[in-house]
Order: C-alpha cells, then sequence, then structure tokens
C-alpha cells in the first residue's frame, strides 16, 4: 500500500476547513462518517470523514442519509481518493468489504 496522508491533508484537499462539504455553510456543522456502520473505524482510521451542516446532514430530504444519489457520489469519490492516496481497488475491497465504485 502507498503511504498515507493525514486526515488534515486530505480533508483540506477534498473540501477545504470545517465547511459543509456541499453548500460551504460554516456554522453548526456536523462530522460524518463516509463509511460507516462496521467501517466507520476504517473511515476514522482513514480521514474518509466529511463536515455537513445539518440540511445536508440529516434534517432534509436532500441530507445524505436520505439521498442516495448523494451518498453513493460521496462514497465513491472517498473510494477513488483512497486508491489515489493509499492503495489500489483490491486493498480498498480487503479494508470496507466491497467497492462502490
Amino acid at each position: 500500500m502507498k503511504k498515507r496522508k493525514n486526515k488534515k491533508e486530505y480533508w483540506q484537499e477534498l473540501f477545504g476547513d470545517h465547511c459543509c462539504a456541499v453548500c460551504g455553510r460554516m456554522d453548526d456543522i456536523h462530522r460524518h462518517h463516509i463509511f460507516y456502520g462496521i467501517n466507520k473505524k476504517h473511515s476514522e482510521e482513514y480521514g474518509l470523514v466529511i463536515y455537513l451542516c445539518p440540511y445536508h446532514h440529516n434534517m432534509s430530504d436532500e441530507a445524505i442519509h436520505f439521498n442516495k444519489e448523494l451518498d453513493l457520489e460521496t462514497k465513491q469519490d472517498a473510494e477513488r481518493w483512497f486508491i489515489e492516496n493509499f492503495g489500489t481497488i483490491e486493498d480498498f475491497r480487503r479494508i470496507f468489504g466491497r467497492s462502490w465504485l
């Protein structure tokens, strides 16, 4: 596997500092693990978390918890970033159990 970037580098590369990854709102931000459930610890380990405002996190039909398209797009972006920075698609599948690409 490739050398890991740290979480701060990942976050800044994709989204900048703590603001909603969808709309850019900077207040009342929630931390969202892109891969949750049994993969939450892996999301944490590899920095695969994003920040979202309540509207885009869990307080509307457009929120990542209810919007399957947004959830899938975010998972695919995170998986591509993992492959570019940490390892191969096989490494990703071994760690996360499957691919979303």
